[in-house]
């Protein structure tokens, strides 16, 4: 896997937090696990996914809702 350098600034108290958690594979390691974790869970933005989900249903209104509930008791 080819690799790029890129310099960043981070506040003293995140960085203090990366020294006090990187393991032996260092800092670098565990920035590059954190970053990918976050892209990742971007791509599978759960919140979008509902949305689009809820698109494509007709709506819910309250007489709907209670209708059901009402239903489920009987």
């Amino acid at each position: 896997m080819s690799m790029k350098r890129i310099t960043i600034t981070i506040p003293k108290h995140i960085h203090d937090l990366l020294e006090k958690n990187a393991s032996e594979r260092g800092v670098s390691s565990l920035v590059v696990e954190a970053i990918e974790k976050e892209l990742a869970y971007r791509e599978f933005d759960p919140v979008s996914k509902i949305r689009e989900i809820q698109k494509d249903m007709p709506p819910v209104t309250m007489e709907k809702i209670l209708k059901a509930i009402r239903k489920g008791r009987v």
